[in-house]
């Protein structure tokens, strides 16, 4: 570890390992807050997408909705024999 951070204290920048440590943390901890706040944005869009699909579309049971599926797998299938 010290071969990292030997290299920083000798620029100047910082007085120590420990303050090159607490940094790159202080760095990291802004970088997850970023992509966690990016991570609920995604999903929030998701679900208002979800949402917005299941008020103007019928909803369908699940053993309906395989049965279509497999309907169109074997359509498919037999359009490429």
């Amino acid at each position: 570890m010290n071969r990292h951070l030997q290299p920083k204290v000798k620029t100047g920048k910082y007085q120590s390992p420990q303050e090159v440590i607490d940094f790159a943390l202080q760095l990291l901890d802004e970088y997850e807050q970023i992509t966690d706040a990016e991570w609920r944005e995604d999903i929030r869009q998701k679900i208002d997408k979800a949402i917005f699909a299941s008020e103007n579309h019928p909803l369908i049971d699940g053993e309906t909705f395989v049965t279509e599926i497999i309907h169109r797998f074997h359509r498919f299938q037999t359009m490429g024999d």
